[in-house]
């Protein structure tokens, strides 16, 4: 858990409030499971959100369209790109490609199937994701009605992570 000072509020609620620029202090809780947490006190500059970092799930409009309501296949699931930031910060070992999960609403089909953050995109219906900007495009493009969706995860065999393939249901609109 990473909590800002002063207000001791999760940092994602405090970060949007917060200018670019703006130094912050953050404890930080690091452990093992089974091995007590140590707490670290660090210093921070908030940047603002990378122009690379895409959202996969956003009503499109008509260009984008899936369907009658405009969904797309990850409806409700936010990617950006692999940098050595996100690999150092989710232990993602240089061999995986493809899309970092940043996000997944709580009641969307993509969460059901079992996606989450942290997890990476690898393919999506058998095609090799190389970054959000794939993710986004194979995500407009998937038609079916069940998305095949393989992705890494630190979760894997043994803690040491690995790949896995997900079903989207996307009969079910949430």
């Amino acid at each position: 858990m990473i909590v800002a000072e002063p207000t001791a509020t999760p940092v994602t609620s405090t970060v949007v409030l917060v200018a670019p620029g703006t130094k912050v202090t953050l404890r930080v809780l690091r452990g093992e499971p089974g091995h007590r947490a140590t707490e670290k006190t660090l210093t921070a500059t908030l940047g603002e959100l990378p122009q690379n970092a895409f959202s996969a799930g956003k009503n499109r409009g008509p260009s984008g369209e899936r369907g009658e309501q405009g969904l797309d296949a990850l409806d409700g699931v936010e990617v950006a790109d692999l940098d050595s930031r996100a690999r150092s910060q989710f232990d993602i070992p240089n061999s995986v490609h493809g899309a970092l999960v940043t996000n997944v609403e709580q009641d969307s089909n993509a969460a059901e199937a079992g996606l989450k953050p942290g997890d990476v995109l690898v393919e999506i219906n058998r095609q090799a994701i190389r970054g959000s900007e794939d993710a986004v495009a194979l995500s407009e493009k998937a038609k079916s009605d069940h998305i095949l969706v393989r992705v890494w995860s630190r979760n894997g065999p043994g803690g040491s992570g690995g790949t896995r393939y997900l079903v989207v249901d996307n009969r079910k609109r949430k």
